[in-house]
Order: structure tokens, then C-alpha cells, then sequence
């Protein structure tokens, strides 16, 4: 989503833990705007002499028109392609295998609460209808500084999910991530430096919202491959 997101794991892996939330959500008057979809899938080179020995291909619906890519040896970086980049491997048999016992897949529904869009995920894993674990995103959804929008975001979530958002403000659920986020303003891409009115305008308005959408995947991967070590 636009904005800033905090991307949360749910405890449980039942549907109606997530459908309880929705409830509650409902009855302050949040309404649903639509369906969401992520996917994840890795690669494996099969040469042993290879520098990448492994590359993830993560898609989401809220950015339709793009995937991103990290490798093994570099997960703290993240390239951006358009779809098509999917295609790729399928180009490459031979030289990288498919994980299908590894592949992840979302399905939720979002909905929205005045500035706020929030996105409930169920999550399977290898092709699997099982449910292996629940995600939440929270989305401020105006373009501002992660740093700016970080006190919002935590009271938003203690108000509707406290259960998620106990000990020190937003401490359970508030990730790495998204933590180096609000202290430094920090992402893959190089946020402009530059006075908040300037950053709201041209050029620097758009790399603004291309960080924050690496920011927002960065948290997705961190959960999933959390729920991929405990499947």
C-alpha cells in the first residue's frame, strides 16, 4: 500500500482468529475495499560455484505492476522489476531450480478506517491449502517520513489490536525494519535529503513512495521467512 506500513505476525494459524479481528474492526466502522494476494517464490542455483546461491521472487497486489527480487548473499538488498521478471527463471532450467516446498502464498482482504488501510492475510506454504500463519498490515496511507508517521501507526494499533501492540509502545510488533525506518529514515533506496514540504513535491515525492513500498516488502519477507522456518 502508499504510505508507510507496519507488517505484523498474528498469533494462531486459524482463519477465525483473523476473522474475529475483522469483526471488531467492522463495528468502528472500517468497511472492505477489496481482495489481496501476495506470493513468494525461491530459486536455487544449481551450480555450486555460484556467488547466488538462492533468489526470492516476491509479488503483492498492491504493487501489481511490480516483483521484487533478493538473493541469499545479499538480503539486505532489494531489486525492483516489473512482472515480466517472473519469466525469467522458466529461461534458466538447468541452471536454478524451482522450491516448491518453499513457495508462500497470501490471501486476505483489505480494509480501510479513515486515513488507515489494513490488510488480513492467511498464509500457506508449498502449494498447500493448509493455513501455516496469519499477517496483518497496518498502513498509514498518506506519503510522509517513516519517522513522521511511526507514533501514529503504533497508536492506531493499540487502539484496535492492543493484544498485538503490549509491552513498551509497539514493541511486540513493530519490526527490525521498520524500527530503522522511524529512527534514521533509512531503506534500500536513498530517501532525499530535503525539507518535508520539498519532499511532498516532483522527484523526491516519488522516491519517497518507493521507499516506503521497499520498507513495507522488507517487513513481508522478514514474517515470511519466519513462517517458513517454523512450518
Amino acid at each position: 500500500m502508499p504510505g508507510i506500513s507496519a507488517v505484523i505476525r498474528v498469533p494462531g494459524n486459524e482463519k477465525q482468529i483473523l476473522d474475529e479481528k475483522i469483526s471488531r474492526l467492522e463495528m468502528f466502522g472500517a468497511v472492505e475495499v477489496g481482495k489481496v494476494r501476495l506470493e513468494s517464490c525461491i530459486y536455487r542455483s544449481l551450480v555450486n560455484l555460484a556467488k547466488y546461491r538462492s533468489f526470492q521472487i516476491f509479488t503483492i497486489s498492491d504493487f501489481p505492476a511490480t516483483c521484487f527480487v533478493i538473493n541469499d548473499a545479499e538480503p539486505d538488498r532489494m531489486l525492483t522489476a516489473d512482472l515480466s521478471f517472473r519469466e525469467f527463471p522458466a529461461l534458466m532450467k538447468g541452471v536454478v531450480e524451482y522450491e516448491k516446498k518453499l513457495q508462500v502464498e497470501g490471501n486476505g482482504v483489505k480494509y480501510r478506517l479513515g486515513d488507515f488501510q489494513i490488510n488480513f492475510f492467511t498464509i500457506s506454504t508449498g502449494q498447500s491449502a493448509t493455513i501455516r500463519g496469519l499477517l496483518l498490515e497496518i498502513c498509514f496511507i498518506p506519503t510522509c517520513l517513516p519517522s513522521c508517521s511511526g507514533e501514529l501507526l503504533i497508536a492506531f494499533g493499540t487502539q484496535y489490536f492492543p493484544e498485538l501492540f503490549s509491552g513498551p509502545p509497539g514493541s511486540n510488533a513493530i519490526t527490525p525494519t521498520l524500527k530503522k525506518a522511524f529512527a534514521d529514515n533509512g531503506s534500500s533506496d536513498i530517501l532525499p535529503k530535503s525539507t518535508p514540504e520539498k519532499l511532498m513535491m516532483g522527484d523526491s515525492m516519488t522516491v519517497l513512495s518507493r521507499a516506503s513500498a521497499r520498507i513495507t516488502v522488507a517487513q513481508y519477507i522478514e514474517k515470511i521467512r519466519e513462517i517458513r522456518t517454523h512450518q
